[in-house]
């Protein structure tokens, strides 16, 4: 189904549907059809991107993708499937939509010890995320955590700012050892 869905959101026909008014970058929701195939996804353009004093500009989109491809590579699977392409305001990210079960109160959820948001803590450390927000947060009804908006990310100075504390202090375990390890060796 990935490879599907790749292939859609790669050589799809874009359709903006929509615009998430509340982000601070140009967020498009759009749709992507492609041999009568069809996904709903978000369309970030470069051209959309503001100015950032602290990242360099141009690049935000770039980061979305390598932010993909490190949860990916490290086998966190949060991230949502995430390209770069060209689309109706040129080259920009593109990310598969992911619906939020609405019945999750995301002020509560964000302070539980649901082993996803620890995995979201130690991938938003390994990325060095600088905005890590609640509303980043995406549980699907499945109770699958997805997360997005890594455009602030792979910063050369350490920049962490989350709202993921819960963790802070705590030893990594066994496992989290060996994932970072198996992640190193895969980069």
């Amino acid at each position: 189904m990935s490879e599907l869905i790749h292939e859609i959101l790669l050589n799809g026909e874009i359709e903006v549907q929509g615009r998430l008014v509340d982000a601070s970058n140009a967020t498009l929701f759009i749709s992507v059809t492609y041999e009568n195939e069809s996904i709903q996804a978000i369309y970030k353009p470069i051209s959309g991107e503001r100015p950032l004093w602290d990242f360099e500009s141009g690049n935000l989109a770039s980061r979305e993708r390598a932010a993909y491809l490190i949860s990916e590579l490290g086998r966190f699977h949060l991230v949502p499937l995430t390209i770069v392409r060209e689309g109706p305001f040129g080259l920009g990210a593109v990310q598969r939509w992911i619906d939020v079960d609405e019945a999750i109160d995301l002020a509560q959820y964000f302070r539980t010890d649901v082993a996803e948001l620890r995995s979201t803590a130690l991938f938003d450390a390994v990325i060095n995320n600088t905005d890590r927000k609640i509303g980043h947060l995406l549980p699907d009804a499945n109770g699958k955590l997805y997360i997005c908006d890594h455009g602030v990310t792979f910063h050369h100075e350490d920049k962490l700012r989350t709202v993921l504390w819960q963790w802070a202090g705590k030893p990594l375990t066994p496992e989290e050892i060996q994932q970072l390890a198996d992640l190193h060796a895969r980069i």
